[in-house]
């Protein structure tokens, strides 16, 4: 009766465990290109655009807001349309 019950737990444990994690954010890179620019008249402390085989940051003033533009090459558009200086050091 035991091994009944513990093989029912595993089996619940092993079809269910999957479901309870849900990624926060849809990760579709195992790796990219980052090409970083500086642009003094750049109206936002920094901008991520995705070309054909690479991701460009280019930065109002390097290093400020290069984790947050990266999180954007990476995790995509994880934010409203207002600028967020979220990741901005």
């Amino acid at each position: 009766m035991i091994k009944f019950m513990f093989a029912i737990l595993v089996i619940i444990c092993l079809s269910g465990c999957t479901s309870l994690y849900e990624p926060k954010y849809n990760i579709e890179r195992d790796f990219f290109v980052v090409k970083i620019a500086e642009d003094h008249e750049l109206k936002t402390d920094g901008l991520a655009e995705w070309k054909p085989s690479y991701c460009k940051i280019t930065l109002k003033k390097y290093p400020k807001c290069l984790l947050h533009e990266i999180r954007h090459c990476i995790e995509g558009h994880w934010h409203d349309e207002k600028p967020n200086g979220q990741d901005c050091y």
